[in-house]
């Protein structure tokens, strides 16, 4: 793989990162990712296929050189299993075998690079619903506390808060009551 190709995929692969807190943008950015990522694979997968049609033309050429001058690639009797080792052998014939190594792997590195932006595209999906789903839930809480809140009547004091809170906490099976430390929860 040349120079040129590696940095082009550690560049992409970088931009394969997620910033959860800029959701709209990497969402807006997805689609041009994949449409790019999308290009350079099938680029990559059409030159390993033109690689082969050329190991495939090579083999053939060679099949027929051979069989025209056998001794001049040192076959001395003339059968397909003498004519295959033959074509093996000869320098063009590697030449045109380690292109079709080298483009394949080029053309796997940038199908894989496809499924992880495919990969990305499901996350990105799975954070928006998290992001939303966390929202309305911290959103209905915050109502909830707020009505509960506005129940107390009379004069409001910080016993009175102290008091509401403790209820609250009691109630979501959460810290001590009384107590004026906010506890982060994990969800699974």
């Amino acid at each position: 793989m040349d120079q040129a190709t590696r940095e082009q995929l550690s560049s992409l692969r970088q931009r394969l990162a997620i910033d959860p807190y800029n959701l709209e943008e990497e969402c807006v950015g997805q689609p041009s990712l994949y449409a790019e990522v999308g290009e350079l694979a099938t680029e990559s997968r059409s030159a390993a296929k033109k690689a082969k049609d050329t190991l495939d033309f090579t083999r053939a050429d060679l099949s027929f050189k051979i069989r025209k001058e056998p001794a001049k690639y040192g076959v001395e009797k003339v059968t397909e299993a003498s004519i295959e080792s033959a074509i093996i052998i000869q320098q063009e014939y590697q030449k045109a075998a380690a292109a079709v190594i080298e483009t394949q792997r080029v053309a796997d590195a940038f199908g894989v690079l496809q499924d992880s932006v495919g990969q990305r595209k499901s996350m990105l999906k799975d954070l928006v619903s998290l992001f939303i789903y966390n929202y309305y839930m911290s959103r209905a809480e915050m109502g909830g506390e707020k009505r509960q809140v506005n129940e107390v009547e009379g004069e409001v004091t910080k016993d009175a808060i102290m008091k509401k809170r403790a209820e609250l906490a009691s109630q979501r099976g959460r810290g001590a009551a009384g107590s004026d430390e906010v506890e982060v929860e994990v969800e699974d």
